[in-house]
């Protein structure tokens, strides 16, 4: 929540506690719902996901300039692309980003993808919602090798959610 339409917002505090908004969502096409860290680049950008808004309300991920300027990266259509990201973005050494949705794919249970620096995204994984797990909520980690690792809130064998594996290359 927060800022004017109560649809988020990005702070930065200083040692002191102070505050400076750096960006307040507006709902729409903007975004709304931030709801995890950002990522933050050699650069000064920061790097996040919204769970709503966007192109068709299906959450977005986006760029955070030092001079404060937004740029969306990705809308999701909520289909088989994914939809409602619930958790931020990874990256690797080529600017790729990594990350997870809650809704979406083929069975409507989430998906990891990739999302390249010219934006194009790709689908790694598209969970069934059975022992494959369901709603992808957390982030991802990276691994050696360039496997990703994460968690599901339901599905697996006891309906518990799951650990599960799946490579970054597709």
């Amino acid at each position: 929540g927060g800022g004017a339409c109560n649809c988020g917002t990005i702070y930065k505090l200083d040692s002191a506690g102070h505050e400076t908004l750096l960006h307040a969502f507006s709902g729409g096409a903007d975004g709304a719902y931030p709801a995890t860290d950002l990522l933050a680049d050699k650069a000064g950008n920061f790097y996040g996901t919204t769970r709503f808004g966007g192109s068709s309300n299906a959450g977005m991920v986006f760029r955070l300039a030092p001079d404060n300027t937004k740029t969306v990266l990705y809308n999701f259509l909520g289909t088989n692309d994914g939809g409602a990201p619930q958790s931020g973005v990874i990256a690797d050494r080529l600017g790729n980003l990594y990350g997870t949705t809650e809704l979406g794919g083929g069975k409507d249970a989430g998906v990891v993808y990739r999302l390249a620096p010219d934006g194009s995204e790709t689908v790694l994984y598209s969970f069934t919602g059975g022992t494959d797990g369901n709603e992808p909520y957390g982030g991802l980690f990276a691994g050696k090798k360039k496997e990703l690792y994460g968690t599901t809130t339901s599905g697996g064998t006891n309906g518990l959610g799951t650990i599960f594996e799946v490579s970054s290359k597709s």
